[in-house]
């Protein structure tokens, strides 16, 4: 069972300071239905593929940018993108709790008969909850981290 922690207030507080760069508004309200009210804005007046754009953006603008382009070139490749793709489901799974809730890695059949541990299972989602919207939960985040 997740419990929040310290380290949930400065995950929030950064995601919340990045979309109000990338996508233009800062809500008033604080905490969590400040980051719902930000996410709601972030469809009006935009296409849902602007949405996604700009909500790709705000997730990129997390990580060093040096970062993501050594994983890219070196870690991408390996084991055909098993590696990355595990590696990605294990960090959204330890950091994405305080925006999501609880959640697991979860295996998921490719194509080839196989499976990787590279899905993440999200019990019940306190974003799409909050959010009361389904376009919120797909357009801010389901397609955008695909």
């Amino acid at each position: 069972e997740y419990s929040p922690g310290f380290f949930d207030d400065v995950f929030l507080k950064i995601f919340r300071s990045k979309i109000a760069e990338k996508g233009g508004w800062d809500s008033e309200k604080a905490g969590y239905a400040g980051l719902i009210d930000d996410a709601h804005r972030l469809l009006i007046g935009r296409s849902k593929s602007e949405a996604s754009e700009i909500s790709v953006r705000i997730i990129a603008s997390l990580f060093p940018p040096l970062l993501l382009q050594l994983f890219k070139k070196h870690i991408s490749s390996i084991a055909g993108g098993k590696l990355a793709a595990e590696m990605s489901a294990r960090v959204t799974a330890a950091s994405c709790q305080w925006l999501m809730g609880t959640c697991s890695v979860n295996p998921v059949d490719i194509s080839e008969g196989s499976s990787w541990s590279s899905g993440v299972s999200v019990e019940r989602c306190k974003y799409l909850e909050e959010s009361k919207c389904v376009g919120v939960c797909i357009n801010t985040c389901k397609i955008p981290t695909q």
